[in-house]
């Protein structure tokens, strides 16, 4: 089974859909890209619901936030009070960055002791 095919493949596209604008630079304004890039993100957080995938796609959206900030804040005519206020918004990122991600973690765990766990073969001899 490949990742995310167990999700509905209409609401997987909905939400790979809206990383894509964030990803299009990136890959060279070439959408086709843009979305294998929002995908290959998307697995690193290996979602195998919708729920998780809808968490995954927030933590990538942050992120791409965080980034894009970053790199404007380097910009060499911003005034120290533009940097502070940058760095202020990608501490706010960051923190809600590791809060969804902390979250998705907290559901894959929830939801793989949940799955029945195999029976364990008896290795005594048998008679």
């Amino acid at each position: 089974m490949s990742l995310l095919s167990n999700i509905d493949p209409v609401m997987r596209n909905a939400l790979v859909d809206q990383l894509v604008p964030m990803l299009q630079d990136t890959a060279g304004n070439d959408p086709d890209a843009a979305r294998t890039m929002a995908l290959e993100l998307l697995a690193e957080y290996q979602p195998r619901n919708l729920a998780e995938l809808l968490t995954a796609c927030r933590a990538v959206a942050l992120k791409l936030m965080q980034v894009k900030l970053e790199l404007e804040a380097l910009e060499p005519a911003l005034s120290p009070a533009e940097r502070r206020e940058f760095a202020k918004v990608i501490g706010q990122l960051d923190r809600t960055g590791r809060d969804t991600r902390s979250s998705l973690r907290r559901s894959q765990r929830h939801r793989t002791a949940a799955q029945p766990r195999p029976k364990k073969r008896d290795s005594r001899p048998q008679s």
